[in-house]
């Protein structure tokens, strides 16, 4: 028999059991470790950055870490699902079902990579305008979606929701009545 593969060489359930703060800092070294930029080698699924600061919220990351899987979503939000955004509120603090200010500031850095370039023209710029809308009408659909889940909750301010419905409307919401959604009778007071 193969070293270390017998039963006997084991040790007991108990003592491999990680606790809380190893947890933490296990789950802060892997998102550390992740490759930063968006390549075609590097890109991480999303199901797993999702998977990832779920855990880490859970086990009260360090801000920066969830931080940084929150930006590495917002590069490739369009590659996710409904069920990737419903994030359940962890905190007591928040009295909504789910975590709605972690999918606003995943959008805002998803809408980070579409700011206005400057005059000066990149060659394959226009090439990639298309993939660009794709991508922008793939997380309009993907909002649209999450804003229907959202908005049966009773706790939810409407402040928060419309804040989600206008994040998108000079990008993506090429056919909507704009005018309509911003003349609503909503005050909006940053926190």
């Amino acid at each position: 028999m193969a070293k270390g593969i017998s039963r006997s060489s084991r040790k007991p359930l108990s003592s491999t059991i990680l606790s809380e703060n190893k947890q933490r800092e296990l789950i802060e070294t892997v998102i550390t470790n992740l490759p930063q930029e968006k390549t075609s080698r590097s890109l991480t699924a999303t199901k797993i950055l999702f998977g990832l600061l779920r855990t880490a919220k859970i086990l009260n990351a360090l801000e920066e870490c969830k931080a940084a899987l929150e930006k590495k979503i917002g590069s490739q939000l369009e590659q996710a699902i409904l069920d990737d955004l419903l994030i359940p509120s962890y905190s007591y603090l928040n009295e909504t079902l789910y975590d709605v200010d972690c999918v606003e500031r995943i959008l805002g850095y998803f809408l980070d990579g579409f700011k206005v370039r400057p005059a000066s023209r990149i060659k394959g710029e226009d090439e990639n305008s298309g993939v660009r809308s794709a991508a922008l009408m793939l997380v309009k659909k993907l909002i649209d979606g999450y804003l229907s889940k959202i908005a049966s909750d009773a706790n939810l301010k409407p402040e928060k929701f419309y804040k989600l419905v206008v994040a998108l409307l000079d990008h993506a919401r090429l056919f909507d009545d704009v005018s309509q959604v911003r003349s609503l009778p909503i005050e909006c007071n940053d926190e």
